[in-house]
């Protein structure tokens, strides 16, 4: 069976398509946010489970606004590097 995913790190949800083209959800926000590391390595708070739901709902809160921040430093990272090795390649 083919399957295609896209992975939403903010609400940890996968979307996929099985073989009859059906979408389909599945949700894990009970486990808590992912967190995008600075090198773009991710990882997940061992407390989660711990945490009263309204230290849930601010370290949601912080960790998106910063995992939106960190990924867009590596997108930029990332574009910096292809232009270097394109230059690279000219040269």
């Amino acid at each position: 069976m083919y399957m295609s995913f896209v992975f939403a790190i903010e609400h940890l949800t996968f979307i996929y398509f099985s073989a009859s083209y059906k979408k389909e959800t599945i949700s894990f926000e009970e486990m808590g946010p992912v967190i995008i590391n600075t090198d773009g390595t991710t990882r997940q708070i061992a407390n989660w489970n711990q945490m009263t739901k309204r230290e849930q709902e601010v370290t949601w809160k912080r960790i998106s606004k910063r995992n939106e921040e960190r990924r867009k430093a590596l997108l930029e990272q990332h574009k910096k590097e292809e232009k270097e090795k394109e230059g690279d390649e000219n040269a």
